[in-house]
């Protein structure tokens, strides 16, 4: 028996105008699933205007409801051509472009709930999307019209979704997010006695991992700055962050103390937590390492990804502080509505923009990055880099920046090599204006690879520590556990130059080692056993 491919592809629902309300439904329906990354971000994320450089705005909302309504347009001339008669060819060109649309929502599942997967079970996230992708295909072939009823009733009973995202999104088009004012003054301290006043960079690269750097580094990956850099520094092998999460650990580094939790509001406001307490404090409230430079008084510089800083930080004429945000949610946007809808329609349908948004990101970051650690002006430096945390952005064997898509573990590598490349290029900075001789160092990281292959459930890993007072100086390793918390009164005594020497530091770090295992719980870092020495930790 031949093979009729007009009637295998035929599925005619008539064309009464309440099949035109269903196909219009249907369409809108799944236009607005398509846009589930970005509703996401806009929407459902608590932290979302936290997160961003800017805090949305009516742009970003409005041109996410056109966007839907433009892709809605798209999909309804599509499922008119596979709902009706016609050329066998149009009929067959409109499915396969349903179904490839169809991959962006399932996509966004495999995104919320799939990573684990892809960690336990080692597969990669393209053969994941391709037995997925063949299954639905399969079934399309085999059951034709009925594989199609059963996706067109899907996304109708989903329809109602749409209310809730324009709803949401309208309330938002009235009332933006609002910036939460500065505090301009700040609280009276104490006199700071400077000894030997020095310069510090304090520079934190998201995600450095000490056992991939030192223990299982691999072959082929080549750090000569670090090495370099080991030999005249204080290396601590057991150096501990306060959290497993960007979130909780960076301002737990500024202030010097352990917190519980931590989470950014939408008025751009850290609020943090202490441990045992039910209660939480706006983060500007308390004091911190940027508090103790600014009361010296000294001028300070601050730059990061992720964290608000240029909003969470007191205002002063001393500071300079300027957030980057973090590439998924600076993504969406651009420079008016025009933009800022082509932005979104590149987020869903580009894989490799989050990568491009990545690298753009590091290249703003470290370009005013290698202007203030040249400014003689300025006595204190923080640097919060994006690197070597994913998506990897670096060829190590081109040895220049990257789009091109990797596994989990060659970009972590590439990365790796980039926070060499960068690290080597601040150094060199330094030597050209100058400044190398009277400026101290401290390269640590606020959590280790937390997706490593060696990586156990609900256990901590050591960090990077990294401390050097001055170019040429004698090296020295401390093996005790440190916490890095302590890294406060640390950068304090480097800037006032109480610690002038490598042996002083090491001597410093020793004396607050903990007596005891640092325990990671519910992503906190937890000691079991009271701290010994002189300045105990606050974990």
């Amino acid at each position: 028996m031949a093979f009729d491919l007009k009637s295998y592809f035929q599925v005619d629902y008539g064309r009464s105008s309440t099949t035109r309300v269903a196909g219009a439904v249907v369409a809108l329906s799944l236009a607005n699933l398509c846009y589930l990354r970005i509703w996401d971000l806009l929407l459902h994320n608590p932290q979302s205007s936290y997160l961003t450089s800017v805090p949305y705005g009516r742009v970003d909302y409005l041109a996410a409801l056109l966007g839907v309504l433009a892709l809605t347009l798209l999909l309804y001339s599509l499922i008119k051509l596979v709902w009706h008669h016609g050329n066998r060819w149009h009929r067959a060109f409109a499915m396969l472009a349903v179904f490839v649309v169809l991959i962006v929502p399932l996509d966004f599942v495999r995104r919320s709930g799939g990573a684990s997967i892809e960690v336990m079970t080692g597969i990669s996230r393209f053969v994941i999307i391709g037995v997925v992708g063949l299954t639905l295909f399969t079934l399309a072939i085999l059951l034709r019209q009925r594989f199609w009823a059963v996706i067109f009733w899907a996304l109708a009973i989903c329809s109602p979704y749409v209310l809730f995202t324009f709803g949401h999104a309208v309330v938002r088009i009235a009332d933006p997010e609002a910036i939460y004012p500065r505090r301009v003054q700040l609280p009276p301290s104490a006199p700071v006695a400077v000894q030997e006043p020095r310069r510090l960079i304090w520079v934190l690269f998201d995600e450095w991992d000490q056992t991939v750097l030192f223990d299982r580094r691999p072959k082929e990956l080549q750090l000569p700055v670090l090495d370099a850099l080991v030999k005249e520094s204080v290396v601590v092998s057991s150096a501990y962050a306060p959290a497993k999460s960007t979130i909780v650990s960076v301002p737990s580094l500024l202030q010097g103390r352990q917190l519980a939790g931590a989470f950014g509001t939408r008025d751009s406001r850290l609020q943090v937590q202490l441990p045992g307490e039910t209660g939480w404090q706006n983060f500007r409230d308390g004091e911190s390492i940027v508090t103790d430079v600014l009361a010296m008084p000294a001028s300070a510089v601050v730059l990061g990804w992720y964290h608000a800083y240029d909003r969470i930080l007191p205002e002063s004429p001393l500071l300079k502080a300027r957030s980057y945000g973090f590439p998924a949610f600076e993504g969406i946007r651009g420079e008016g509505i025009t933009r800022t809808l082509l932005a979104q329609f590149a987020y869903l349908a580009l894989p490799i923009y989050g990568r491009m948004q990545s690298r753009e990101l590091h290249l703003r970051l470290h370009a005013e990055a290698l202007l203030a650690v040249a400014d003689s002006d300025v006595r204190f430096v923080f640097l919060h880099y994006g690197i070597p945390h994913a998506p990897g952005i670096y060829d190590t064997r081109k040895r220049d920046l990257t789009i091109s898509l990797s596994s989990e573990h060659r970009g972590y590598v590439g990365n790796l090599a980039l926070v060499d490349k960068t690290l080597g290029e601040l150094l060199a900075t330094l030597e050209r204006s100058g400044l190398r001789d009277k400026t101290s160092l401290i390269l640590t990281s606020d959590h280790w690879w937390r997706t490593a292959p060696w990586v156990s459930a609900g256990q901590g890993y050591p960090v990077p520590l990294i401390i050097q007072v001055r170019k040429g100086d004698q090296g020295a390793r401390v093996d005790a556990p440190f916490a890095t918390t302590s890294l406060r009164s640390i950068a304090r005594a480097l800037l006032v130059g109480e610690l002038d020497d490598n042996r002083k530091v090491a001597q410093a770090v020793a004396r607050q080692a903990i007596a005891g295992e640092i325990q990671y719980v519910k992503g906190v870092a937890e000691v079991r056993q009271e701290t010994s020495g002189v300045g105990k930790n606050e974990p």
